[in-house]
Formats: structure tokens, sequence, C-alpha cells
């Protein structure tokens, strides 16, 4: 999904991370910038769309700071399917 991450990093985008629930469901939650607006929104909604595909819900979560890590750091990625 290395292009989905470029999708992610508009300038109304402060900060993101990514969940794949299921093989057919994303949970994307945003950080938004001051300039965030429904253009933003529509944007992402549309790029995401195009990327992947109809099969694919994607829902949005908007929080005001994504939890780090135990490292500290930001993931931007973590799938919660169980493949065994």
């Amino acid at each position: 999904m290395p292009f989905i991450s470029v999708i992610l990093r508009e300038d109304s985008v402060h900060e993101f991370k990514m969940f794949q629930k299921t093989m057919s469901n994303l949970l994307v939650q945003i950080v938004k910038s001051p300039s965030f607006d429904g253009r933003s929104q529509k944007k992402l909604d549309n790029n995401l769309g195009i990327q992947l595909g109809n099969d694919i819900t994607i829902e949005f979560e908007y929080l005001k700071r994504i939890p780090r890590e135990a490292s500290g750091k930001l993931r931007y990625f973590a799938s919660e399917i169980n493949l065994h």
C-alpha cells in the first residue's frame, strides 16, 4: 500500500494511520490539518476509491492525535487480519 500513503500525505492531513480490519474493510484514522475541509474529504474518498476499487469499504475516523507505538513511532499501517 505504498501509493495509498502518498494519497494520505495531503496538505490537509496532519497524520494518518490505516487499519486493515478485514480483506474488504479499511479504517483510516486521520488528524486533520487546519486546511482540511469538505473538498479534502471528497478528494481522499475519490483517490482511495480509485486505488482500492469498489470492493473495499473505507471508513474514516478523525482524531486529535494518533497513538504512537511503544517505541514512540507512528506506524502508518496495521493489519488485523489473522491469516492462520
